[in-house]
């Protein structure tokens, strides 16, 4: 696939269906292109729907990628087949491993892409943000802006990490440098992954600029006495990825010194039989802010997180938070602070956190009120209200 050519004759279209009467072009240049893959853990909805209330009188379209291109009955055949021939040589034959590379093809990058630009050629919209950096949907001509938690090599910054590691080719590397390129701006949920543009990939500082991100779940009233619970809080689907055994370890240990404590795991159902320890499993989003508002203390301590809205979720509620020192969690977690920070791995730094919390209700609740404090900034609508002013200086309204 010519992926240059084929966008050149996708601007082209454009260019083309611009044309009409001034009244038409008046009426459909009001449109905002908004794209991306699915709920993207709902996130791509409550962002569309603060950008449509920030941008009032403009209709913020909703363009999601994924249908566009999975639904091809042909696609499923052709992964398996580009990622047997852009990765045998790194994997080899292994088809377990290879399913997991067929998501990361330059292939699926620039049919995404492509998908994207047609569908958006078909319209006049005044600029198109997209969410996340899987795929290309700027087309010529139109101002373009990309939101994103996270880059490839952004990844290099987990001491565990190697490029070689990554599960992508230089080539889907030279894509992603592409779009960041050719984006107005590139906003960013944290400070970790502005610096890995300006340093990987070499964007220039005035084009970065950090959004944030917000929270979905509706936030709940707390419960009286949560602080004195000794509830530990887990919310995550990825048991191991998100620290969940080293978090176990750590908890059998803060027993010793809390008998009463518990910990509740909800998102997941890892096999655990503990004393002490309820697993709720997957329960629908709406249903989340009760287990935060009965929480005394919340605790994820990934291995691995480009950024964490339950962290968000969870400090709106007014919980302290202890988690590892890695990718976004210290733009929300101020050790000392408002929570605690350990190295990923450290049980036994968990278990001092969480025991030194746990046993001292008033410290949880004082710094519970500063993490309800620092989540004020992690708001849908502050995103979008960042977006807006940065997208308002390069394009014209009208």
């Amino acid at each position: 696939m010519d992926l240059e050519h084929s966008l050149e004759r996708v601007g082209e279209r454009r260019r083309v269906a611009q044309g009409g009467s001034r009244d038409l072009r008046s009426a459909v240049a009001r449109r905002i292109a908004l794209v991306g893959l699915g709920l993207n853990s709902h996130m791509n909805p409550n962002l569309a729907a603060a950008l449509r209330r920030r941008f009032p009188g403009y209709s913020v379209e909703w363009i999601d990628v994924g249908p566009l291109v999975m639904n091809r009955k042909a696609v499923p055949l052709l992964l398996w087949g580009h990622a047997t021939s852009e990765f045998s040589g790194k994997v080899g034959l292994n088809p377990r491993r290879l399913k997991s590379c067929r998501y990361w093809t330059t292939y699926l990058f620039k049919l995404r892409s492509l998908s994207a630009a047609r569908e958006i050629a078909k319209k006049r919209y005044l600029f198109s943000i997209q969410i996340q950096s899987t795929f290309d949907a700027s087309v010529p001509g139109l101002p373009h802006f990309v939101y994103t938690d996270n880059t490839m090599l952004a990844n290099l910054q987990y001491k565990t990490n190697r490029r070689e590691d990554l599960p992508v080719t230089d080539k889907w590397i030279a894509l992603e440098q592409l779009l960041y390129e050719k984006a107005k701006i590139c906003f960013v949920m944290s400070r970790n992954v502005g610096r890995s543009l300006i340093e990987d990939y070499g964007c220039a500082k005035d084009k970065v600029v950090c959004a944030y991100g917000g929270h979905n779940s509706p936030v709940r009233v707390n419960s009286k006495n949560k602080y004195d619970q000794k509830n530990i809080l887990f919310v995550g689907v990825d048991w191991e990825r998100k620290g969940g055994p080293e978090l176990l370890m750590a908890f059998r240990s803060v027993k010793k010194r809390v008998p009463e404590a518990r910990l509740t795991i909800v998102g997941c159902s890892p096999s655990i039989s503990e004393p002490g320890c309820e697993v709720v499993g997957h329960v629908p989003l709406l249903s989340v802010g009760s287990y935060y508002a009965n929480a005394s203390v919340f605790c994820m301590p990934s291995r691995h997180e480009p950024f964490g809205i339950v962290f968000v979720e969870a400090m709106a509620h007014g919980l302290p938070v202890v988690a590892t020192n890695i990718g976004a969690v210290p733009d929300l977690v101020a050790n000392g602070s408002n929570g605690f920070l350990v190295s990923p791995g450290d049980a036994q730094g968990l278990a001092d956190s969480l025991g030194r919390l746990l046993s001292d209700p008033p410290l949880c609740e004082e710094m519970g009120n500063r993490s309800r404090a620092a989540a004020q900034t992690y708001t849908w609508d502050n995103v979008a209200s960042i977006m807006s002013a940065e997208i308002e200086r390069i394009v014209r309204m009208g």
